[in-house]
């Protein structure tokens, strides 16, 4: 199964409001895409060969900036700082770990959706002016 056949949004009919309701979407999904391959992965691998271990973690990753930067764009998302949540979880992507799988698919659905918001409120025709007020 490649990368191709499967989208965060397979099965997502509306996006739901909150965050909190659209995280436990998203950690849903990638829970369930996990443990088909880890199902995957187990019937095709030989039980009497062992697991080569992961190579350590570039120094360029840093789980603990990551997820403070990942934090800091979920506030920023509450606020309703759309840029700020964006550039945050841009930083906390290149921060996480490789081996992170499930971190990083959430906080590239998370920057989709973001892109997607700042992009259709960027380009909303802005509203008019408040009308002149009342004479004395």
């Amino acid at each position: 199964m490649g990368w191709g056949d499967w989208s965060v949004y397979d099965g997502v009919k509306t996006i739901p409001r909150s965050p909190e309701a659209l995280m436990a979407e998203i950690d849903a999904a990638i829970a369930a895409l996990e443990y088909a391959r880890a199902a995957a992965a187990a019937t095709t691998t030989a039980a009497d060969e062992p697991c080569p271990s992961p190579p350590s973690p570039p120094q360029q990753y840093d789980a603990r900036l990551a997820d403070e930067a990942y934090r800091e764009g979920c506030a920023a998302l509450a606020a309703g700082k759309l840029d700020e949540a964006l550039q945050s979880l841009q930083i906390s992507l290149s921060k996480c770990p490789p081996n992170k799988t499930s971190a990083l698919a959430k906080l590239r659905s998370l920057i989709s959706l973001t892109s997607h918001q700042v992009h259709h409120h960027h380009h909303r025709p802005p509203l008019p002016p408040p009308p002149p007020p009342p004479p004395p």
